[in-house]
């Protein structure tokens, strides 16, 4: 299968990656994190790869004074706590908050900029032959709200942000006001995914378009179970009983293509299948990120 990477990025760079490990640029200041593809050999020297900004280790060896457990960032140069980055994209400037988390990650996935074009493309080519029809979006296990704030921007009339952690809403609300789309409507709500969508159900609410990008595994609010293997299917059954008489599109990401099964794929009936990747400048690589269907059933 082809890997679809980002064309327009500019603040953020794949600087090189190998051996479980990837060097980025995200603004002006380059990290150096683990990561399970980043698999062959590096391209540039070691000392490239020692000269960055921050350096998140997992190993319990020469641990900082005072740090407990065995992952951390090792501040190798100064750099702020939180940063934010601008990505150009139909005419708009999305811009989101960067904050290097305790678990490696960034608060923001870069591959993901492949999906918001298509969500933007998608919703602009409803709204354009009808300005004054509603449309709402539905994002489930929403993180950071790189997607709400994409189909905010495309002009959808109401978001649903849905996500259990605390954190990232946060996050997700500060994306929308750097962007500058604090008056456009996303509704942002702590809860577990799958006792949200059963309500929804229950309620009669329908969405023009689903987008769903849940982890391999996790724990609502309350602590509720979500494993992929067992309880995505079941979710994609409820979403599609969630959808309105003439939707836009259902776009499920995964980070793993083993979570693709048979079931899942026949439940969304002529999906696309893709696989979202990332390029190295230098040594002409590409590090994969994951797969995704999509399911488009508006046509302009």
């Amino acid at each position: 299968m082809n890997i679809t990477i980002p064309q327009k990025w500019q603040d953020y760079e794949l600087l090189d990656f190998g051996e479980g490990e990837k060097l980025e640029r995200w603004g002006k200041y380059i990290l150096r994190r683990p990561d399970q593809n980043a698999v062959g050999a590096k391209s540039l020297d070691q000392a490239k790869w020692n000269d960055v900004h921050l350096h998140f280790h997992r190993d319990s060896k020469n641990l900082p004074d005072g740090q407990a457990g065995n992952e951390y960032w090792e501040v190798k140069k100064p750099a702020p706590e939180k940063w934010s980055v601008s990505y150009k994209i139909e005419g708009a400037i999305l811009k989101f908050a960067i904050k290097p988390t305790k678990y490696k990650h960034t608060g923001l996935f870069p591959e993901q900029t492949v999906n918001w074009e298509w969500i933007i493309e998608k919703i602009s080519k409803r709204k354009q032959p009808h300005p004054d029809q509603k449309l709402k979006v539905l994002n489930l296990f929403a993180y950071t709200g790189g997607a709400s704030v994409a189909a905010a921007s495309a002009g959808a009339d109401e978001v649903v942000h849905i996500d259990s952690s605390k954190g990232a809403i946060t996050l997700a609300k500060e994306n929308q006001k750097l962007s500058k789309l604090k008056n456009t409507k996303i509704r942002f709500i702590q809860e577990d995914v799958q006792k949200f969508v059963e309500k929804e159900i229950k309620r009669g609410n329908k969405y023009d378009a689903i987008i769903l990008d849940p982890p391999l595994y996790g724990r609502g609010p309350e602590g509720e179970l979500w494993k992929i293997e067992q309880h995505l299917p079941g979710l994609l059954d409820s979403c599609i009983k969630l959808l309105s008489d003439s939707p836009i599109f259902l776009l499920l990401n995964l980070y793993s293509g083993n979570s693709i099964s048979n079931q899942v794929i026949e439940q969304l009936d002529k999906a696309e299948q893709i696989s979202l990747g990332l390029k190295s400048s230098s040594g002409n690589k590409i590090l994969n990120c994951g797969d995704v269907l999509r399911t488009s059933f508006f046509t302009a």
